[in-house]
């Protein structure tokens, strides 16, 4: 029965197929260490080149409570009434992103709460 699935068998070497793996996910995390460094230096320059307004309003979106038009819908909910106690994000499919549903003008991450969830403590450091 599998014969019409697998027409040949390859003898790997597991030992050395598991170094190519490892090194592959090396690589990988070295290319994101490198980007997360980058942004690093980039935010840490804008820093230096903008000042503090005490007065700015700034929108911070919780990543944890932000819903999509799936999530509204999985909910039964309008917009008006999610809006009570989430954020509305609007999402699209994009085949550049593997077909991942994106906002091309919104973007958060989730830190978690015990480092930074809008306390005051930690809103003066930034």
């Amino acid at each position: 029965k599998y014969d019409k699935y697998f027409q040949h068998f390859i003898k790997l070497d597991g030992r050395s197929l598991v170094n190519e793996v490892a090194n592959d996910i090396g690589r990988m995390l070295k290319k994101k260490i490198k980007a997360v460094e980058k942004l690093v230096e980039v935010a840490e320059k804008e820093n230096i080149k903008s000042h503090y307004e005490e007065t700015i309003d700034l929108d911070y979106l919780n990543n944890k409570k932000l819903l999509s038009d799936d999530d509204l819908q999985a909910m039964n909910e309008t917009v008006e009434n999610a809006m009570k106690t989430y954020k509305y994000i609007h999402l699209v499919q994009d085949k550049k992103y593997n077909d991942e549903m994106i906002n091309y003008n919104l973007s958060t991450i989730h830190v978690p709460t015990n480092v930074f969830d809008k306390g005051l403590i930690y809103e003066e450091l930034f």
